[in-house]
């Protein structure tokens, strides 16, 4: 009985063998292998819609940033050498220059500001933003150079950018009763007038997104004051 005991506590306390130990450590390498390569995975795809969703959050914050913009344009009068005054709208398919009272980077003043359609390394195109305070510079001439401050790319890697004007072909036209009409190209010092809707269409995979303002319809009221001077 004395002999029996002893050899069980011998087995018991000889601990593992040397190929128990291999298969061991194989069968633990796998297992970080496999979770390892799990891991992986899935910080590849968290990584993913991480950007994507940092990607959605900028491109709705500068959606909001361009309607804003976009919906604080205000007729700003500008005059030539005879002192006939204008509108300082001045708009074609690839860029739009004019001012806005609600801009990006000064909220205190009207801000003068262009939208262009630069083409990247890609070949894609981004919208890019730049800006002017008027707290800087005053704008009163149609031929002012203006000097931006501060830029921005509001929009990346698009395939398409494109501007239309819609509105009256200019002061005359409307106080003859004419019809307004689509332009791709809309100048408020050449016709005296602003459009009134003109709108930006974003195209990108196959997707479109259009932002579009108005301005209000009786502009040439902001003309009288000049008028009655020249006269």
């Amino acid at each position: 009985m004395g002999s029996w005991l002893m050899r069980r506590r011998l087995i018991s306390q000889r601990g593992f063998t040397l190929v128990e130990l291999l298969i061991a450590i194989t069968v633990l390498s796998l297992i970080l292998a496999i979770s390892y390569g799990f891991y992986a995975t899935l910080s590849e795809r968290w990584g993913k819609q991480l950007r994507g969703f940092d990607d959605a959050v900028m491109d709705l914050r500068h959606q909001n940033i361009l309607h804003i913009t976009l919906k604080g344009v205000i007729p700003w009068i500008v005059v030539d050498a005879a002192q006939s005054p204008s509108f300082f709208f001045v708009g074609d398919a690839q860029q739009l220059l004019t001012v806005s009272g609600r801009g990006v980077f000064d909220r205190q003043r009207p801000e003068i500001f262009r939208l262009s359609v630069v083409q990247n390394e890609s070949g894609l195109n981004d919208l890019v933003y730049q800006a002017a305070s008027t707290r800087n510079q005053v704008l009163s001439r149609v031929d002012q150079n203006i000097e931006f401050d501060h830029q921005m790319t509001l929009f990346r890697d698009l395939d398409r950018i494109s501007f239309s004007y819609y509105g009256w072909q200019n002061l005359d036209a409307k106080s003859a009763g004419a019809g307004q009409s689509w332009y791709d190209v809309y100048s408020g010092i050449d016709r005296m007038m602003l459009p009134s809707i003109f709108l930006i269409t974003l195209e990108k995979q196959g997707k479109r997104l259009q932002l579009f303002s108005s301005i209000e319809g009786d502009v040439e009221r902001w003309l009288a004051p000049y008028l009655e001077d020249l006269i």
